[in-house]
């Protein structure tokens, strides 16, 4: 890269903008005029859905739409410290009592758990919940996710257009009447509360992987297996490349360790996707540990289709859109970041990839990135970082902790190209 190209590079991420903390604005929203009547519009960022909503006390928040939380979920997830900024009304402090809850990595913690009945709120949308669980959302998914909400087991169905951005929760005679035309329908199960679609991957001459898989829109993910199911196929063991990363807050659940690699292709619905990206976790306890699931089929890959999701008759609709024919590349500099602006002047170093640019630099996951090229990241949007950081061949880092601050020089491939 030449250094003017560079400069020219470092100083567009002067640009980017600051997101309002308990907002759901930036990331890739909708032409709304064109939705459709009873459309709810979402902001599509960081490879996840997010919906402007409101508590029943008014209390605005930005929760993340997950299929993954389980179907006719009884909690509403909400984050502790969007609890200790908002305070919302309703939340009778007699009314708490103490819960333990886990996820995908390791830990089981002890949190706070909201005993009365909540509704949200998402435009024309009511999702009632039994009470409300309070997690570290954030740590995962940085400071604009406030909950997660899942998807009532009603008989119902729901439309998820990725391509315009938004849903919508359909009745059977809506169903109906939609027609469905250019979509494909393929079986789905519902067990154990969760949604399963099925797909077969191929993962290099010798070692695949089939069998149906949850249906989380909360994950960013294309394809995760299970541990259980990547040691019994012999995952990493047959020559392909593979990255390994190590992450503190990956997913709920404490420290995660899972691996990365290129699959030759994935048969989902109709179609052979090649050069996917698969990944596996590593760990002995947590919900990527193993089950009667193969792993889960998140964001990366749904967000190639529009969907419906048919409870009442099990099934899934597929409709390519024009993110399928859009090349996917890795993050070549092998780190991840979690925005707590909300807290602090830092982001997180969520996951580093062992061996990788960022990891031979002295980067650990856990640290606080205080500054990107010079810019603080108190005015930066990591949507937009990760993209400028694809075209750059170093990357300037100022990490801090409490006593010490250090200024990293990156390298990522040839520094003259």
């Amino acid at each position: 890269m030449k250094p003017f190209f560079r400069s020219s590079i470092v100083a567009a991420i002067s640009f980017l903008s600051l997101l309002a903390t308990v907002s759901c604005s930036g990331g890739k929203e909708p032409a709304r005029e064109l939705l459709p009547e009873g459309a709810v519009p979402f902001v599509y960022y960081l490879d996840h859905i997010y919906l402007s909503s409101f508590l029943e006390d008014s209390t605005e928040c930005c929760i993340v739409f997950d299929t993954g939380a389980g179907l006719g979920s009884l909690y509403l997830y909400l984050d502790s410290t969007f609890r200790s900024e908002c305070r919302p009304a309703f939340l009778d402090s007699s009314r708490l009592t103490m819960a333990i809850y886990g996820g995908v990595g390791e830990d089981r913690y002890l949190t706070k758990l909201y005993k009365d009945s909540t509704v949200l709120v998402s435009g024309g949308l009511e999702l009632p919940h039994a009470g409300a669980l309070f997690v570290n959302l954030r740590d995962v998914l940085g400071r604009r996710a406030d909950g997660i909400a899942g998807i009532m087991l009603d008989g119902s169905a729901w439309e998820i257009n990725y391509e315009r951005h938004y849903l919508r929760k359909l009745e059977r005679v809506q169903v109906d009447s939609l027609g469905l035309e250019g979509f494909s329908a393929f079986p789905m199960k519902i067990e154990d509360g969760r949604l399963l679609v099925y797909c077969d991957v191929r993962l290099s001459d010798g070692v695949s992987s089939g069998g149906w898989f949850i249906l989380d829109t909360g994950s960013g993910s294309s394809i995760f297996f299970t541990a259980d199911e990547a040691s019994a196929k012999g995952f990493g063991s047959a020559g392909k490349p593979v990255c390994r990363y190590v992450g503190g807050s990956r997913g709920l659940g404490g420290e995660t360790v899972s691996c990365i690699a290129d699959a030759e292709y994935a048969v989902f619905g109709n179609d052979t996707l090649r050069n996917i990206e698969i990944e596996w976790y590593e760990g002995k306890n947590g919900v990527m540990a193993g089950g009667s699931y193969k792993g889960i089929i998140g964001n990366e890959l749904l967000e190639r289709y529009n969907v419906v999701l048919d409870l009442l008759d099990s099934l899934i609709y597929l409709q390519r859109n024009p993110a399928y024919e859009v090349p996917r590349d890795g993050k070549p500099w092998g780190i991840s970041f979690v925005d707590r602006t909300d807290i602090g002047d830092a982001w997180i170093a969520s996951a580093i990839r062992v061996g990788g640019p960022a990891d031979e630099a002295g980067v650990s996951p856990g640290d606080s990135v205080v500054s990107i090229n010079g810019k603080p990241v108190t005015g930066l949007d990591v949507e937009e970082v990760y993209a400028v950081m694809d075209s750059l061949s170093v990357l300037g880092l100022v990490l801090k902790d409490s006593r010490d601050v250090k200024d990293l020089r990156i390298v990522c491939g040839n520094e003259n190209q």
